[in-house]
């Protein structure tokens, strides 16, 4: 996974070439990771977060919790990073079976950037994520919670293969409850099979 990268031209005639690079998510990652993650909930959960929550600072919230995930990480979890010209616009981050549920790992955060959306570097973490399940032997099963609000978010999946699985309301960050849709791939086989950006 690491070192394996997509390049992408940008721009019309001779614009220039951007390199985008997937690469394993590491502790000296946090700050990046925990400022892209509170910039994602401030643009996409407004309808979901309070503004008091929002308004407040998220990014230290976030940081202090990057920090202790990376640090304290173990080998049943593992986090994927997408770069632009070295500038951090995605992540995802999985966990083993999470709770011996049926539906197999947690897919527990999956952001990419607004500014570098429609690139194809979601569905590449998606990928990259499978890959990674199968190298490590784990079971071939991926699922994550959605707020049934975020239709954006509910698309990107669905087109990618997951079905949705039952609604729950779930604490969210600011002590409020929000519904949330269950989504899950049942095999991650097929998440293989996407082309990588660029590509």
């Amino acid at each position: 996974m690491a070192g394996r990268a997509a390049g992408e031209r940008t721009g019309a005639g001779n614009g220039p070439t951007r390199r985008i690079l997937f690469r394993t998510m590491g502790p000296a990652d946090a700050p990046a990771v925990a400022a892209l993650h509170a910039t994602s909930w401030r643009e996409n959960y407004h309808d979901v977060l309070s503004a008091a929550y929002l308004a407040g600072d998220v990014e230290s919230e976030r940081a202090a919790a990057w920090r202790a995930r990376l640090t304290g990480a173990t080998d049943r979890e593992f986090g994927i990073v997408a770069e632009i010209d070295e500038a951090l616009v995605g992540f995802a981050y999985v966990i083993n079976d999470s709770a011996g549920t049926e539906f197999g790992n947690l897919l527990d955060n999956l952001h990419v950037e607004s500014k570098a959306q429609g690139r194809g570097l979601g569905r590449e973490m998606l990928r990259r994520v499978a890959e990674t399940l199968d190298s490590k032997g784990w079971a071939p099963k991926l699922w994550l919670w959605v707020y049934a609000s975020n239709a954006g978010a509910r698309r990107f999946y669905e087109r990618y293969g997951a079905e949705e699985c039952g609604q729950t309301l779930l604490e969210s960050a600011d002590g409020g409850r929000v519904l949330s849709c269950r989504y899950v791939w049942r095999n991650t086989i097929g998440l293989t099979v996407f082309d990588a950006p660029g590509s």
